[in-house]
């Protein structure tokens, strides 16, 4: 019986001893981002899913690294652990500052730099669209009239109609259906 006991106790060691060099031979960065620079493993390419700063629980953040910028197609909400979404992609520069003028003359697709104090890249209807509690544009405009009987019109051919009753809603769902079209002044 001792023998048996000494023999396995010999053999969890040597098993331990194995597992504890094989951890440390193993690289250790402390996220995607960092291993990929280190050691070129976890590499996110351009198209994969990124996610960005308001989540503490999981899933955790998936950073881009290297020459990527996670650019968010979706805000998540802080309050509830829900970080945004976005997709890598390679951005030159710093786009321009996300606003009504510039999203509404580029579109839905065009990426833009989230005016928040924090540094967030994002496409303009991501933005337009957010619901997460911080400013999306600034839609509070005054209606001439119902709908434009000539025009305008979005990108897919329909014709864009306004809401004074419903101004802040038609001006965030215009990115989101119309695409880059003029707004109301």
């Amino acid at each position: 019986m001792k023998t048996y006991s000494h023999h396995s106790a010999i053999v969890f060691f040597v098993c331990f001893v194995a597992v504890l060099s094989k951890v440390a031979a193993m690289p250790h960065c402390k996220d995607a981002a960092s291993c990929c620079e280190q050691f070129g493993i976890q590499c996110p390419k351009p198209g994969d899913t990124c996610s960005t700063g308001g989540g503490f629980l999981p899933p955790p953040l998936l950073p881009c690294g290297l020459d990527l910028t996670c650019v968010i197609k979706d805000f998540g909400n802080p309050s509830v652990d829900n970080p945004n979404k976005g997709v890598c992609k390679e951005v030159d520069g710093v786009p321009p500052t996300c606003s009504r003028g510039f999203c509404s003359s580029k579109g839905a697709r065009a990426i833009c730099s989230v005016p928040d104090g924090i540094s967030k890249i994002a496409f303009c209807g991501s933005w337009a669209t957010r619901t997460d509690g911080f400013p999306g544009p600034d839609c509070g405009f005054v209606c001439p009239q119902l709908c434009l009987p000539d025009g305008p019109f979005g990108s897919d051919g329909m014709q864009y109609c306004s809401s004074c009753i419903l101004a802040s809603a038609s001006c965030a769902s215009n990115f989101r259906i119309y695409g880059p079209v003029p707004m109301p002044h």
